[in-house]
């Protein structure tokens, strides 16, 4: 699984840059609603049917996220992916 090997590289990571005070969050998006993804309804429907909430990820959705683990509050996350997928690996069917 994806998210498995990604969790493997924050361990590493965060084993290197400890000594430096550096903390290492990886953050694991879903489908985001951007141009890259097209423009074919019939595609982007299949594509948000696969989140919880039927609809792709706003951008600014990431946004807080990150904007979260860059402050004081987050100063406790560590060595952690974080998924913005709207439950998208959870309930995969």
């Amino acid at each position: 699984m994806l998210l498995d090997k990604n969790l493997s590289l924050m361990a590493v990571q965060c084993y290197f840059k400890k000594r430096y005070g550096i903390r290492v969050v990886g953050i694991a998006p879903g489908f985001i609603e951007t141009p890259i993804i097209g423009d074919d309804k019939e595609f982007l429907e299949k594509l948000a049917n696969q989140h919880m909430r039927k609809k792709l990820i706003q951008p600014e959705k990431v946004a807080d996220v990150v904007t979260f683990l860059f402050s004081a509050n987050a100063d406790a996350i560590n060595g952690k992916v974080i998924p913005v997928d709207d439950g998208f690996l959870s309930f995969k069917g």
